[in-house]
């Protein structure tokens, strides 16, 4: 069985790992995001070019739901990480608190 110095570095262990996976993840979903607005933009340039302005905004548009949503879930991913960040010190000051 473990101890609790053990527990709690396998503990920050993981949680490290788990961080690191998270902000891969978030640096993933940039830059797909990224390189689709891109490849949007030069569309609209396309499509400007052959004198469809109507699919030309639409497409606009949406792209720009599209950042504001996935802002949005960077937002939520930040909070989550600084959440498994603060949890961590709060666990060990609960354990010396009750021990």
């Amino acid at each position: 069985m473990l101890n609790y110095q053990q527990h709690e570095k396998l503990a920050n262990k993981f949680l490290s790992i788990e961080l690191k996976n998270r902000m891969k993840k978030e640096r993933v979903i940039q830059e797909k995001g990224f390189q689709f607005s891109l490849k949007v933009i030069a569309f609209y340039k396309i499509l400007v070019a052959q004198n469809e302005f109507v699919i030309s905004k639409q497409l606009l548009r949406q792209q720009l739901a599209l950042v504001q949503t996935l802002r949005k879930l960077q937002r939520l991913l930040l909070k989550k990480i600084l959440l498994i960040k603060c949890q961590s010190p709060l666990e060990k000051q609960e354990n010396q608190n009750t021990g």
